[in-house]
């Protein structure tokens, strides 16, 4: 995943969007999936603190499993056309996948390695505001609930 996130960073200066930068950024969000594959990510996370909380390790690990696929599908949608977009993009998503890597091994809902989990997810989602501020400043109005 690393390679991937390596790999976007270095092409996002190729762009196929037209007009200025903040022209560019809307462009890309209307025409990729990211606010989708995103929000989709947000769910997941709001799964696994639920799960924490009143599931059991094996529905843990499922959503853990899946929330890295949701996060690898947040990479489909890169390059943005900013090369400072790409990599703000690229370190919660990053956070993210470890973190769910991470958390679809583990024992217990209950763990040293699940609170380590969370801590990483609320990083995460931490960086995802920086994101949304990026987004707003080019008038990307992106709601998630951070």
């Amino acid at each position: 995943m690393i390679a991937i996130a390596l790999f976007v960073t270095s092409v996002s200066g190729c762009s196929i969007y037209s007009g200025n930068s903040n022209q560019k950024v809307r462009e890309w969000v209307m025409r990729s999936a990211f606010i989708a594959d995103i929000n989709t990510v947000l769910s997941d996370i709001t799964r696994i603190h639920r799960a924490t909380q009143v599931g059991t390790p094996k529905a843990l690990r499922t959503i853990c499993s899946g929330l890295a696929d949701d996060a690898g599908t947040v990479y489909e949608t890169l390059p943005a056309p900013s090369t400072k977009l790409t990599t703000a993009i690229n370190v919660p998503v990053q956070a993210m996948y470890a973190a769910a890597n991470s958390c679809s091994q583990a024992s217990s809902v209950h763990s040293a390695r699940v609170e380590q989990v969370l801590s990483q997810l609320d990083s995460g989602e931490s960086e995802l505001k920086r994101v949304q501020s990026l987004l707003a400043t080019a008038g990307v109005h992106w709601r998630a609930g951070l």
